[in-house]
């Protein structure tokens, strides 16, 4: 039996014998907050909850009660600041507590991670390898871009042959990933923890059919979640999310995960805010002339004529970037087995639309403004950060509102 679910055992007993108790209603009532909360902090929940139960007279939530609950919530919140600074974690794993994972003290890199907009995500999905190629060509040397090709561990299922091949990537910071299906897989068995098993013409992918390995460790046997056994043939009985047999050269995406990736890949970019069109054409004009404009692109790309994901055909969209990897400073060293130091420290471009909806920017959200993540800049993109600080007042203002209405 779960540990929740005896917890909710042990309080519904609880609430039964506070009918004859009424000294037990004030515990009763903290009971079930904890438990609504599933958990998470309950030591912070505690104690305004106990003393409004008891300012509002509530049957047996006395000055005792109060006073006992409240000092047990002082120890949790100072055992918890001992397991932060002491390495203590046993403690809130043993009462239930510690879901947290821990950043083990022999790390070398530590990094924050904002999420992607996933907005206007079809469109790039249906950008040709070709064209984010050509974007690499057309730079300077000074300021061209990486293009990150990339295998293709699960396709779109409307591009079945493309499983196994090399592809350019254009997803996540680092681009690492080349289409919305894989990208869709990849999210819930890292971000969810829901592992699935696909079908591509007639083959078994079990690429995102097992649990990730927090700290390297992997799940001990029996303390998976509450996945059923599929058991389908080849299938660990960990997966959670199964199509099953592959026979006769199917071609299945998981249901799940195709239907995520059916919401992103419709999901519209973002509007752009009213502006004056005068000060959006200064705006784009200084934009472009100190040079941001060679990797946050100011030109369309058109789909293709007819998308294979289902996207609106000859449909022009203007995401401000060109898809490549660029190294201008804000990198954490963070990369995949074999990566050199210069890969691991570069960052694909991010889009630009939608900006006006973002309140915190960079990869790691450590720029609450855009002005400090134009200061963030350097490396290939150094000389522009100073061509920026160097600005008149009139063309800072105005490529600021011109950036803001995206």
């Amino acid at each position: 039996m779960e540990l929740e679910e005896q917890y909710a055992i042990a309080l519904g007993v609880l609430i039964l014998l506070e009918r004859r108790a009424t000294w037990l209603h004030g515990p009763s009532i903290v009971g079930l907050t904890a438990l609504a909360v599933g958990f998470k902090e309950q030591g912070l929940v505690i104690v305004p909850v106990v003393l409004m139960a008891w300012w509002t007279g509530a049957p047996g939530a006395t000055k005792r009660t109060a006073g006992v609950l409240a000092a047990m919530a002082a120890a949790y919140v100072v055992v918890r600041m001992m397991w932060r600074q002491e390495g203590l974690p046993l403690f809130e794993q043993a009462i239930g507590l510690g879901f947290t994972q821990m950043e083990p003290p022999e790390a070398t890199a530590h990094a924050g991670r904002l999420t992607t907009p996933l907005f206007g995500a079809g469109l790039i999905d249906a950008i040709p390898d070709s064209v984010i190629v050509a974007n690499a060509s057309a730079q300077p040397a000074t300021v061209r871009g990486t293009v990150n090709r990339v295998n293709v561990l699960l396709p779109n299922e409307s591009e079945p042959a493309s499983l196994n091949t090399t592809r350019v990537g254009r997803f996540g910071w680092k681009a690492a990933i080349a289409n919305l299906t894989q990208f869709s897989a990849d999210a819930y068995v890292n971000e969810m923890g829901i592992t699935s098993q696909h079908c591509v013409r007639g083959i078994s992918v079990l690429t995102f059919a097992t649990e990730s390995k927090p700290n390297g460790v992997a799940v001990p046997p029996g303390c998976d979640d509450r996945s059923v056994p599929s058991g389908a043939p080849g299938v660990p009985a960990e997966t959670d999310d199964v199509v099953g047999s592959c026979a006769g050269g199917l071609t299945e995406i998981e249901e799940d995960v195709s239907l995520f990736t059916t919401f992103m890949t419709f999901l519209a970019p973002a509007p752009r805010l009213p502006i004056d069109p005068a000060i959006n054409l200064q705006g784009g004009t200084v934009f472009n002339r100190i040079g941001c404009a060679q990797c946050h692109l100011l030109k369309d790309y058109v789909t293709p004529s007819q998308p294979l994901n289902g996207v609106p055909g000859n449909f022009k969209f203007r995401p401000r970037s060109d898809f490549l990897l660029h190294d201008i400073g804000t990198g954490d060293g963070i990369g995949n087995d074999g990566d050199t130091r210069a890969k691991t420290n570069s960052l694909r471009t991010a889009p630009l639309w939608g900006l006006h909806l973002r309140t915190r920017f960079l990869h790691d959200g450590s720029a609450t403004t855009i002005e400090q993540a134009i200061a963030r800049h350097g490396g290939q993109a150094a000389s522009s950060r100073s061509a920026f600080n160097a600005l008149s007042a009139s063309d800072r203002n105005a490529m600021l509102a011109a950036m803001k209405s995206d």
